[in-house]
């Protein structure tokens, strides 16, 4: 109205003065800074959710009323220093979700880089999934080391939170053995590398050291391991011997070519001994590390490792090739033992197969990936799956060795494929550009 009679003023007809006002009102815009949610909670603009988040991260939306009479958020103030812009409402919920999740790396970044006490010389670290008759033997192996109850720990990780019982189990223990420390905490994503990583992330040890839940721990593993290392110092990762126990009735399908495939490592020397090689990397069923050397490489990745009853792996390679690049060395001890009892449904040919299958496919994604050494060509990958023909051929079809060579010669023809595909996808590009 004001507008209208200052244009009345100025000499302005009527027509004139209806035309001005109707362009200028399309300039118009109603803007509202809010100091809560909670009515856009009640309104039905937000979810619940929305308005929790958004009340913890102290924001403030700021509200447009558009053309059509909607309301839309367009900007957001954070304690009236920074002001963002969104279009609509749905933009600015994933943004706050964005923002959450980035303000937690912030927090969890900062907690890395912050100083951590250790007031343990060792921290085991034990992740199951499931309760099963030899983990009550390898938790009985872990609280009754001859290391000094005082001097480690247990980091009991359950990867599957939904069960009860293992949490009841753990707890029953630590009242059985009050004199040990143990932690049990959950890992609620699936997958070894994340049960290790929490395991990791909790662990009050200098050193962490990861063991299977299916492996019976030497009764001197903690004192050995904790003496290994203070008598090493330019080592990062130490692993040990793991002996297979193979059960009544499964020998013949154990050969010495098999014999990995169930994790089996047996060092080649009575004395402490540097890996030459990736060859000689230790094993998770008995593997320790530098507690501050695994944060420094970022733990394990979570992209390699076993997720349920799959046969994927290579994370503790991984860790090693890592650990290695930032100086340290990788080293094999024999006096630290472990005893693996593997279940006896798994010594079948199936596993031969697919095992031996997935662990060649990992080392060529380590290649891929560019962690391990580029030594792969298709000339010596070629070769390899003509010895690897050749060899399956000396044994009976279907026996152990037979399926085992045929897995490996399948991988590397496999790997050749996936190379070929690769350079073909190359020249496309390199036609096209």
């Amino acid at each position: 109205v004001e507008r209208a009679l200052t244009l009345l003023d100025e000499g302005k007809s009527a027509k004139e003065i209806a035309e001005i006002l109707e362009e200028e009102k399309k300039k118009i815009v109603v803007i509202a800074l809010l100091d809560t949610l909670e009515y856009l909670k009640k309104g039905g603009r937000i979810s619940t959710m929305s308005a929790i988040i958004g009340g913890v991260l102290d924001i403030r939306p700021v509200l447009q009323v558009t053309e059509d009479g909607k309301v839309a958020a367009i900007e957001k103030v954070k304690g009236e220093k920074k002001m963002y812009a969104f279009s609509d409402i749905s933009t600015l919920v994933s943004f706050l979700d964005a923002k959450l999740k980035n303000d937690l790396l912030y927090k969890i970044e900062e907690k890395i880089e912050s100083e951590k006490t250790y007031d343990k010389k060792l921290s085991f670290i034990l992740c199951t999934h499931k309760i099963s008759d030899v983990l009550y033997e390898c938790m009985d192996a872990l609280v009754s080391q001859d290391a000094p109850k005082e001097d480690y720990e247990i980091v009991f990780v359950n990867n599957n939170f939904k069960d009860d019982k293992i949490k009841e189990f753990v707890l029953d223990v630590g009242k059985n053995h009050p004199d040990v420390t143990i932690n049990y905490i959950t890992a609620p994503f699936p997958g070894l590398s994340n049960a290790r990583n929490a395991g990791l992330w909790e662990a009050k040890g200098k050193i962490v050291h990861y063991i299977d839940d299916d492996a019976i721990a030497y009764s001197s593993l903690a004192r050995e391991c904790i003496k290994t290392f203070a008598e090493h110092e330019d080592a990062g990762v130490i692993g040990g011997n793991i002996v297979l126990e193979i059960p009544e009735g499964c020998q013949d399908i154990v050969t010495e070519n098999t014999r990995p495939l169930w994790s089996e490592l047996i060092i080649d020397s009575d004395k402490y001994k540097t890996a030459r090689d990736y060859g000689d990397f230790p094993y998770g069923a008995n593997f320790a590390a530098r507690t501050k050397t695994l944060m420094q490489i970022g733990g394990f990745r979570t992209m390699y490792g076993r997720v349920g009853n799959n046969y994927a792996g290579g994370e503790e390679t991984l860790v090693c090739f890592m650990t290695e690049e930032t100086g340290q060395k990788i080293g094999l001890e024999p006096k630290m033992n472990v005893k693996h009892k593997v279940d006896a449904s798994r010594f079948n040919k199936e596993h031969i197969k697919k095992t031996a299958y997935a662990g060649l496919m990992t080392q060529y994604r380590l290649r891929l990936d560019v962690y391990a050494p580029q030594d792969w060509n298709d000339s010596n990958v070629s070769e390899r799956q003509k010895k690897a023909e050749s060899a399956k051929r000396r044994f009976k079809e279907e026996s152990p060795d037979y399926i085992y060579y045929d897995a490996m010669s399948k991988a590397f023809g496999d790997v050749l494929d996936n190379r070929r595909r690769v350079y073909e996808i190359l020249n496309s590009y390199n036609k096209n550009n």
